[in-house]
């Protein structure tokens, strides 16, 4: 596939007007400038970026907008037990894949190629992996790392069978991945697993496949950490050689220098989720003392909505105001650490199968086209501006391309038909509310 005619922000500093990318085998081999000899696709002067990458999401939260909620939560805690804990409980499989099928377009339509889930329904644990799978990868075609959240809430045979469930989903990731789909090993959070469960994951989890944790979020992990174990929540996770390569540790709100220092020292990725940390009142996480300490900061939601800039946008805004400073923290370091990071920790967990985040030769042509029209001059030293405070504001993606392959086309999904999707969707949603308000 050639496609020409395009503006192309290749991500490594490049603003290519009146460009050409050619596509082979699912990469990315040429990248040119001008009329090419021959076009599949004239883009029409149309934005071609990297596809974007959601580090950290739960799409299980997909069918809650707009359901009935009749408690008043008192503190973060209260938040999942009386809202999150009790929805997954009385998730299904019909409601696990319609939560995953309606995450997955919305995220297309939202510019996300690659979605690295967290996922969670204590009430359908066992195939809930293989039904993310079926409906992101096989069905949508994206790219997606899943895992499932082991932890003690439920009591001990559901903790087994959510690293059951774990283990077998990696086991198939190893063997059959091809590409488009990888694992982690996924646990909730330090507050909610014992030692034995902890014991438990490390045993048994492949060397080369990292974990997948929830930390520090509210202050709920730090209290029982010490109170239990005598050791802050992250010296608690290193002791238990949690923080390897390749895992991802989420939120870090309550976090001393001394834990950030640990985190500095091991190969792991952090995902920040500020606009979930603002909904939930917790607070957020300091980015300047992660970002002079080296550590490998990336962006996810959280489930927390589908459009990944505008978390980028808000991570970009929140520092300046909890801070109270212009200057806490400039655009180009927020984007290009975010730009970079992101791809980077993708690249990782897909064991340099493929490159990711540029559009250059040797990538993964995982690209995303956008209608955009500048009212102002748009060039490569001011790209980021107009990707915070014009593309994000109103997104309008035309096209979405995974491994070569287009999935979305002038705004619409390609593979499976949306509108009967959000139909069937709508009657799943009903049925799962009606679950979750008899058992309130």
């Amino acid at each position: 596939m050639i496609l020409s005619n395009a503006v192309i922000w290749t991500n490594d500093g490049s603003l290519v007007e009146k460009g050409w990318i050619r596509i082979e085998g699912g990469v990315i081999s040429e990248v040119g400038k001008g009329i090419p000899f021959s076009s599949d696709l004239d883009l029409a002067g149309k934005l071609v970026l990297p596809g974007l990458v959601n580090i950290h999401s739960h799409l299980y939260s997909s069918l809650v907008r707009g359901m009935p909620i009749s408690v008043s939560p008192q503190s973060f805690l209260g938040i999942l037990k009386e809202i999150w804990w009790k929805l997954d409980l009385h998730l299904d499989e019909e409601s696990v894949y319609y939560s995953a099928l309606v995450g997955g377009i919305e995220s297309l339509k939202s510019g996300i190629t690659a979605i690295v889930d967290h996922h969670a329904s204590y009430g359908c644990v066992r195939g809930s992996l293989l039904l993310l799978k079926r409906a992101l990868v096989d069905e949508l075609g994206m790219r997606a790392d899943l895992c499932y959240e082991v932890s003690d809430r439920c009591g001990r045979e559901k903790a087994e069978e959510a690293i059951e469930e774990n283990l077998s989903f990696i086991e198939l990731s190893l063997k059959e991945g091809n590409g488009y789909f990888k694992a982690h090993l996924g646990l909730h959070a330090s507050f909610t697993l014992s030692d034995e469960t902890l014991q438990a994951c490390v045993g048994s989890a492949p060397e080369s496949v990292g974990f997948h944790i929830h930390l520090a979020e509210g202050p709920e992990d730090q209290r029982d950490s010490i109170e239990k174990y005598d050791l802050k929540v992250v010296e608690r996770l290193d002791r238990w050689g949690i923080l390897r390569k390749n895992t991802i540790v989420v939120h870090g709100i309550d976090l001393s220098a001394g834990e950030k220092d640990i985190l500095s020292s091991r190969d792991v990725f952090f995902a920040h989720c500020p606009q979930s940390n603002m909904n939930n009142g917790v607070g957020t996480a300091d980015l300047s003392s992660m970002f002079d300490r080296g550590i490998k900061v990336c962006l996810g939601n959280d489930g927390y909505g589908f459009n990944i800039l505008n978390d980028l946008r808000v991570a970009f805004l929140l520092q300046k105001h909890e801070k109270r400073d212009f200057n806490a923290v400039s655009l180009e370091e927020i984007c290009n650490t975010f730009l970079k990071n992101n791809y980077e920790a993708l690249e990782s967990f897909w064991g340099g199968e493929l490159k990711f985040g540029k559009i250059a030769p040797g990538y993964a042509a995982d690209l995303i086209v956008l209608d955009y029209n500048p009212p102002t001059p748009l060039n490569a030293d001011n790209f980021l501006g107009h990707l915070l405070f014009g593309i994000a504001d109103s997104l309008k993606v035309d096209k979405v391309i995974v491994g070569g392959k287009v999935l979305l086309d002038s705004g619409k999904v390609l593979n499976v038909d949306e509108e009967r999707v959000f139909s069937e969707a709508e009657k799943v949603a009903k049925r799962l509310w009606e679950r979750v308000i008899e058992n309130a």
